[in-house]
């Protein structure tokens, strides 16, 4: 007992600031993903994720830029899954705080950073949230924890790896779409309407799937399950010298007699052989499939099979050569009308995206062909949003002010509690409501 307790004193063990929550599934199939993991750790705490970002979590990334966004009510934080599952420094730096808080050193492998140096961040995560209606079911009948795995995430993944059923990405409720975190997210309910994301009679019989969006799901099931057993850390020069090799040995260096066998483009497959670029995860795959080689061995071992003759791509993950040779021509005539409706307009106050929406054009064409239009709507926009919210804050510190001074005159103390509790719920929560407040009680002489 006496040399437990010294070593109590010199070796203290280290408090965290947030639940050491552990992770669910790691190093299998079913790996949990950061968003889940946060939306879990804030229901610990009996806070809403957007809360525990903004309490804990955001102001140790000393991000001036996204404080201020998120200060104005932007969303630009949650409309971007690559901010929590991208393969870039701000997940790293995320990740490295979120363990620091809670004491652990495997959150990292909620996301595909353990692949960040193998992995193009191109095409691989999903825009909107998907999730396998039997997983759910299951794990709520034989009340376990829900929870939505990494794999769920991943742009080439429709299948689910357990149940082999197509994922769903629509609430049964509200037929909405979701970001993949979202600001009030509970994993396995709608961040929308707050409904159960599984349909009360869901199909039990999964339809038929695809050869290849098999492949897709157990090849990518095995790469997660490897993140934590790594022996080293796998880098993209194995990957390319295997595939400047492979063109060479069997080919005899001609990139476009590889590149009609593997169902590629020439230009892609010579920018390959050249070192000049990397193959996408989608690629990747191709290549895996067509050659009957684990993706596995292909990243970590450089290993690419003799292409097997009988093996083919699906017709939808090919695109056809005229499809992307043809432009789409621009009616200058109606979008510049369009465009100078939208600007003249007093009632409308559109952003460039939505105008590039509604016309079926980028904002990059748009602008390139007028950019003085363009510039002039996007700025009538932000005008417009500044106005808005300076005429919120305007009322919101009116309301305020009145509410402080009504209750003081009352003789009743105007405290922070007593304020919000006779005014709305939440508006003392950001910094004019609470300044108004402070302002108004020294006023009154009753600031301590």
């Amino acid at each position: 007992m006496k040399t437990n307790f010294l070593q109590e004193i010199t070796h203290p063990t280290p408090r965290s600031v947030l639940f050491s929550l552990p992770p669910i599934g790691l190093g299998t199939v079913l790996s949990e993903g950061l968003p889940s993991y946060l939306s879990r750790l804030a229901k610990a705490h009996s806070l809403l994720l957007c809360v525990l970002l903004a309490k804990y979590i955001l102001p140790m990334l000393e991000n001036h830029s996204l404080t201020k966004s998120l200060d104005r009510g932007s969303g630009r934080l949650y409309e971007r899954p690559g901010n929590f599952l991208g393969l870039n420094d701000f997940t790293l730096k995320l990740v490295t705080i979120l363990e620091d808080l809670t004491v652990r050193n495997d959150l990292v492998f909620l996301t595909l950073l353990p692949f960040r140096h193998i992995i193009d961040q191109h095409g691989l995560l999903k825009e909107f949230r998907s999730w396998c209606p039997a997983c759910l079911e299951s794990w709520r009948k034989n009340q376990k924890e829900i929870y939505e795995p990494l794999i769920w995430s991943l742009q080439m993944i429709l299948v689910c790896p357990i149940h082999r059923c197509y994922l769903l990405t629509t609430c049964p409720t509200c037929k909405r779409t979701q970001h993949v975190i979202a600001r009030k997210m509970q994993a396995g309910y709608c961040s929308s309407c707050g409904s159960w994301l599984v349909y009360d009679e869901f199909p039990r019989s999964s339809p038929p799937v695809g050869a290849y969006d098999l492949w897709i799901m157990q090849n990518m099931a095995q790469l997660l399950e490897s993140a934590q057993t790594l022996p080293f850390v796998p880098f993209k020069d194995l990957v390319v010298e295997c595939l400047s090799r492979y063109i060479k040995d069997h080919f005899c260096n001609s990139a476009s007699s590889f590149a009609i066998s593997f169902q590629i483009p020439k230009a892609t497959a010579k920018r390959w052989n050249a070192v000049s670029s990397f193959p996408t995860l989608q690629h990747l795959f191709q290549l895996s499939y067509l050659s009957n080689t684990p993706l596995t061995d292909l990243i970590f071992k450089g290993v690419l099979k003799k292409r097997i003759k009988t093996r083919a791509m699906p017709a939808a993950y090919i695109r056809s050569s005229k499809e992307t040779s043809q432009r789409k021509t621009i009616d200058h005539e109606s979008v510049l009308r369009f465009l100078r409706n939208t600007l003249e307009s007093q009632a409308e106050h559109r952003t460039m995206e939505q105008v590039s929406k509604q016309l079926g054009y980028t904002k990059k064409t748009l602008y390139s062909h007028y950019p003085e239009l363009c510039k002039a709507i996007a700025a009538k926009a932000t005008n417009h949003r500044i106005s808005a919210r300076d005429a919120s804050i305007k009322q919101l510190t009116l309301f305020v002010e009145t509410t402080t001074r009504q209750l003081h005159f009352s003789g009743i103390y105007p405290s922070y509690d007593r304020v919000e509790a006779a005014s709305k719920k939440g508006i003392l929560r950001g910094k004019e409501g609470r300044k108004t407040w402070r302002t108004t009680m020294k006023q009154l002489r009753l600031w301590r």
